[in-house]
């Protein structure tokens, strides 16, 4: 799409990773109507009320998650929330960092950085019986019971 040539065209784009950024661009244009059914079911408001930036982050998140397991889930959360404070309007990073939690649960239930938060926290014993449930913990790690 043209949006990708004039990213590319920009002055700043000389400091990025091409091979990196046509891979997550056009994964995530190329796999927006399936993202979107994953994004759907969870969100708070109708999809057509996500601005732009909104969803952008998101379906670059899921597409991250889905398709590159070599990058761990918080940085993809942390970028996703910084671009969203930058761009975004006033709250949006929140509305973004709770709907990537709820991702990162369904796209990497196995996640091995998602058990070692969880067991940091509390929520899991290192054999994986469960000790507690704390809401400040599931929040903050994206796990829920029969989950992790």
């Amino acid at each position: 799409p043209e949006v990708a040539q004039h990213i590319r065209e920009s002055n700043d784009y000389r400091h990025a990773d091409g091979e990196l950024f046509t891979a997550i661009f056009f994964g995530a244009h190329n796999n927006q109507r399936e993202y979107m059914q994953i994004i759907r079911p969870l969100l708070d408001r109708d999809e057509n009320l996500i601005n732009p930036i909104e969803r952008s982050v998101l379906l670059v998140a899921v597409h991250e998650l889905k398709a590159m397991p070599e990058t761990p889930y918080p940085v993809i959360i942390n970028e996703a929330i910084e671009v969203t404070k930058t761009f975004g309007g006033t709250d949006s990073h929140k509305f973004i960092n709770g709907i990537l939690d709820k991702l990162v649960a369904q796209l990497r239930p196995n996640d091995p950085k998602r058990r070692e938060a969880a067991q940091k926290h509390g929520f899991i014993s290192q054999h994986g019986e469960h000790r507690r449930l704390c809401a400040v913990c599931i929040g903050r790690v994206g796990v829920r019971v029969g989950r992790v």
